[in-house]
């Protein structure tokens, strides 16, 4: 049976007959639907898999990025007044780009 099939009874059709077709339908829907969960079951497993790996952070906080610079957060307090290393905000909380703190490592 296709998509588009439709169950027709016609007078005269045995009940017997009715009710194979209607098994034969629900067979067929039941595999259709089979087929449909394992599709899901992989994507999900994919997307699941992507979803497991660590994403770095782009920004971190002035805490942070003295860590990541092995410097003491005054130094990077001092690098960030004179403008040498720009600064962030997330609404009012300052954050450092990563790439800034990477750029900064590369010029040194």
């Amino acid at each position: 049976m296709t998509a588009n099939t439709t169950l027709r009874i016609v007078p005269g059709t045995r009940i017997d007959d009715i009710h194979a077709d209607y098994l034969r339908c629900r067979a067929q829907l039941t595999d259709a639907l089979s087929a449909l969960d394992a599709a899901f079951d992989r994507c999900r497993s994919v997307t699941d898999r992507q979803h497991d790996r660590p994403v770095a952070p782009a920004l971190v906080t002035i805490n942070e990025a003295a860590t990541y610079l092995g410097v003491a957060r005054r130094t990077v307090d001092r690098l960030i007044a004179s403008g040498a290393l720009p600064v962030v905000r997330v609404l009012t909380a300052p954050r450092i780009r990563l790439a800034d703190l990477d750029a900064m490592i590369r010029e040194q």
